[in-house]
């Protein structure tokens, strides 16, 4: 203890940054690596399924006339010792007749039912018997009422989806075998040592053949956009992943998606200086397609758009004698004159999601009172400030064939005080009432437009599309649960 007592000073800070780095950074590095996400996709089987079928067309080309290495072995034959080789070997022909597929550990299985595979290949065998034997011919092997699984784990690279193989099996089990020379006893020679070869080269080339294709799927996937548009004022929607797509539960997988909304002329491609507020749930229910919407998205595009200075609006056509009965000092110093109150949101607008409340959007606001004169200058004689709450229902619809989220307001809440005022004291109890029907009458059918005009739900690939589309609002997210056709 006298010891500890003593310790000078600095080794006291080299204990102190020690205990910091053994306990304090390893918690901060994890709180900076979860990097939370503003969209999920959640898929069943049944949906990887009717995909991987579409794909079948395309990637069996990919197996078909597949060559494969030459090669050859020695084997006795009895007491005579057979030297044999294969070439122009040929995987000519791949078929099947099902497939059943899952997701499963950190991917999906992809597991093929009633496989034939045709190898064609030129063989030669050399042998000593009372002389030198030098035989050749060709070969033709069918493989039948066979199996092949093949095991893929998901990754991502730079916010793109990309795939791993984690590992192939092919079962040969039957076959029937073609020799075109050779003699009866080469061919029971060929069919027990020669096709156990070809089998093991079928399985190496099979293995080759899916690896090549991934990477080839995966070149394509790092060069799709990662943004989709929307369809107002040059936005667009950032579907980037986050992380490895997971599997949360035997027969689906997530996709964790950034969600943030920019803008497409955002020379600077700001970023909302704001992260989703909590991770998103991957599966609340049984539907093969799950959209998870958190408000991040809503309140993304809301900061994007009051960056652009689009969150501005104008009561026109007004005069001052319209507001005598709330301002009277308005019209006593300005008589008759034109008279438009501005609409200019403060601070970006704030959208709440809530399982009680439905969906909210709060606006702070300033309302200057802009009045022409006679010269045509523009003077602000009083400037108001505004709390705006807007109730919003929203609903998800099928669109020709395309799920699209619309919205329109419900209820329209206001809450004034003075900000600026050169006229005197204004009654701002006395205006509430007049005020606000005079602000919704502009701002609830400019809101009504942009909701009515939906919200189109990403697309999904090889023209499945979502049949029946239902909305549940949940606490900060949205869950658009859907089947598929």
């Amino acid at each position: 203890q006298q010891e500890k007592r003593n310790m000078p000073p600095v080794s006291r800070l080299v204990v102190l940054a020690f205990l910091c780095g053994a306990f304090l950074v390893p918690i901060i590095e994890q709180a900076q690596a979860q990097q939370l996400n503003g969209l999920s996709l959640t898929v069943g089987d049944n949906l990887l399924n009717g995909l991987i079928e579409e794909a079948v067309p395309v990637v069996l080309p990919h197996l078909q006339n597949l060559p494969l290495p030459s090669f050859g072995g020695t084997e006795h034959a009895g007491v005579t010792k057979v030297h044999w080789n294969l070439t122009n070997v040929v995987l000519s022909s791949v078929n099947l007749t099902s497939l059943t597929t899952q997701f499963e550990g950190a991917g999906f299985e992809v597991a093929a039912h009633g496989v034939s595979m045709v190898v064609n290949a030129d063989w030669e065998a050399k042998f000593r018997t009372v002389w030198d034997n030098h035989i050749h011919g060709s070969a033709v092997v069918t493989f039948y009422d066979s199996s092949a699984d093949v095991d893929v784990d998901f990754a991502q690279s730079a916010g793109h989806l990309q795939f791993a193989l984690r590992s192939t099996n092919v079962d040969l089990e039957h076959f029937k075998l073609k020799l075109h020379g050779g003699e009866s006893w080469f061919a029971n020679f060929f069919k027990v040592f020669i096709v156990a070869a070809i089998k093991d080269h079928v399985k190496s080339g099979f293995n080759e053949a899916m690896s090549d294709l991934l990477n080839e799927v995966n070149t394509i996937s790092m060069h799709l956009p990662l943004s989709i548009p929307v369809d107002f004022d040059d936005l667009a929607l950032n579907i980037s992943l986050t992380a490895v797509p997971s599997v949360p539960a035997t027969g689906y997988s997530s996709f964790p998606v950034q969600g943030n909304v920019f803008s497409l002329h955002d020379a600077n491609n700001s970023w909302p200086p704001f992260v989703p507020s909590s991770p998103l749930p991957n599966l609340v229910s049984s539907d093969s397609v799950q959209f998870y919407i958190q408000s991040y998205v809503m309140n993304s595009a809301a900061w994007t758009l009051f960056e652009l200075g689009q969150l501005v609006a104008h009561v026109p056509d007004l005069n001052t004698v319209d507001v005598a009965p709330f301002i009277p000092k308005l019209s006593e110093r300005y008589p008759d004159r034109p008279l438009a109150i501005g609409i200019h949101v403060s601070t970006a607008p704030i959208f709440t999601l809530s399982s009680s409340n439905g969906a909210t959007m709060v606006a702070n606001a300033s309302l200057p009172f802009e009045v022409t004169l006679k010269n045509n200058t523009i003077v602000s004689p009083c400037v108001l400030a505004a709390t705006l709450t807007f109730g919003i229902d929203l609903d998800v619809k099928s669109v020709n064939q395309t799920a699209v989220l619309f919205g329109n307001i419900t209820a329209f809440q206001t809450v004034f005080s003075e900000q600026s005022s050169s006229i005197g004291p204004i009654d701002v109890a006395g205006l509430e009432d007049s005020l606000n029907k005079l602000l919704s009458s502009v701002l609830i059918p400019l809101l009504d437009s942009f909701l009515n005009h939906g919200l189109a739900i990403p697309t999904l690939p090889f023209g499945i599309q979502l049949v029946n589309p239902q909305l549940q609002i949940a606490d900060d997210y949205l869950l658009i649960g859907s089947s598929f056709a």
